[in-house]
């Protein structure tokens, strides 16, 4: 049974289906000398552990070359970030020195949320960065009644993602309408008229922000028991919030009225 095999220097590709079915092959060292893994060389190796790659820069390697990640990768010490940026190499479980050091993964930089002409924005200091959202709004549901109370509320969760890095802290924000006149509210042309300001509000480190209130708004904040905790007087909006990894809304929740 072959369990560990070493790939002699002169190789300077691994042809296709070169050791598919060594179910009992459990480590291999590929030389520096390859530069091309093809497709399916190691499919089918479920017993595979460890790989050793000694090339400093990734080989080309197609994707299903290999039909598990679930693997242990050794490279060189100053090639651990290239094959951890480096697709498909970077889904292998875990990627460590030769020496079995693990280099120090980076997270995503934790984005920032705002809000204007009716679309959310994020900003994440992570180059290449994207962003996955989940957005819920408690009105989305199946109502029972004569009268639905609507409170056009959205809870936004954000996180950021980017090859080579760890997913980011979410990011939590609400986002609210408040009525600008509710005097003048109703149903025109069978379509509901509501002036509203939006309103977006985050929490971070204890820091609760809230943008898209008018100079000189009154708010009121209170804890999840709806006791009163303090209410502040804005002079100016304030700017966009630095990055956010806590609920919103907790410890502490927030209303806005007009003055």
């Amino acid at each position: 049974m072959l369990a560990d095999f070493i790939i002699p220097e002169r190789i300077n590709i691994i042809k296709k289906q070169t050791f598919e079915g060594c179910v009992h092959l459990v480590n291999i060292s590929i030389p520096a000398s390859v530069e091309r893994i093809y497709q399916n060389a190691f499919a089918g190796c479920n017993g595979l552990e460890n790989i050793i790659v000694h090339r400093n820069i990734p080989p080309l390697l197609y994707e299903d070359a290999f039909s598990n990640y679930d693997i242990t990768l050794f490279v060189p010490q100053n090639s651990v970030d290239k094959y951890r940026t480096t697709i498909p190499w970077n889904k292998f479980r875990q990627i460590i020195t030769f020496e079995g050091e693990e280099m120090q993964q980076y997270k995503c930089a934790i984005p920032i949320i705002t809000y204007s002409d009716g679309c959310l924005h994020y900003i994440c200091e992570t180059e290449g960065a994207e962003c996955i959202t989940n957005i819920t709004d408690v009105d989305i549901q199946t109502h029972k009644g004569n009268v639905v109370r609507l409170t056009a509320t959205y809870t936004i969760n954000v996180y950021a993602t980017a090859t080579g890095y760890e997913n980011s802290d979410i990011a939590t924000a609400t986002l609210c309408w408040i009525d600008a006149d509710p005097k003048i509210e109703g149903i025109e042309n069978r379509v509901v008229q509501v002036r509203a300001n939006a309103v977006l509000i985050q929490s971070h480190n204890g820091v609760l922000s809230i943008a898209g209130v008018a100079d000189g708004t009154d708010i009121a904040v209170y804890s999840t028991s709806g006791r009163w905790s303090v209410q502040p007087r804005l002079a100016a909006p304030p700017p966009p919030s630095p990055p956010a990894s806590a609920a919103a809304m907790s410890p502490s929740s927030a209303s806005a009225t007009s003055p």
